[in-house]
C-alpha cells in the first residue's frame, strides 16, 4: 500500500512526478492485486506516469522447484511450542 500510496501522490502532484513506476510482479499475486495494478496503470497513465511491468518469473514455481536455488527466497515458518 506505500508504493501505491506514493504513486498516487506523484499523480496529484504532492510529490514530484515520476518518469515512470515499476511494478515487480511475482508471478503469483492475488487477482485483486491484478485488478487493483490495472486501475493504477490507467489512472497513472492519465497523469503521464506510466506503470511498467518487471518480473523475474513466477516466485511459487521457483520455491517448488528442487533445481533451483531455494535459499534465496525468504521463506519463514511458525515453530509451534507448548
Amino acid at each position: 500500500m506505500q508504493s501505491t500510496t506514493v504513486l498516487l501522490l506523484a499523480c496529484e502532484g504532492t510529490i514530484p512526478k515520476f518518469d515512470y513506476a515499476l511494478f515487480a510482479d511475482t508471478g503469483w499475486e492475488p487477482r485483486a492485486v491484478y485488478a487493483n495494478l490495472d486501475r493504477l496503470r490507467t489512472f497513472a497513465g492519465s497523469k503521464g506516469i506510466p506503470v511498467r511491468t518487471v518480473t523475474a518469473g513466477n516466485i511459487r514455481t521457483d520455491a517448488l522447484d528442487p533445481g533451483h536455488r531455494f535459499v534465496s527466497m525468504p521463506l519463514h515458518k511458525a515453530i509451534a511450542t507448548r
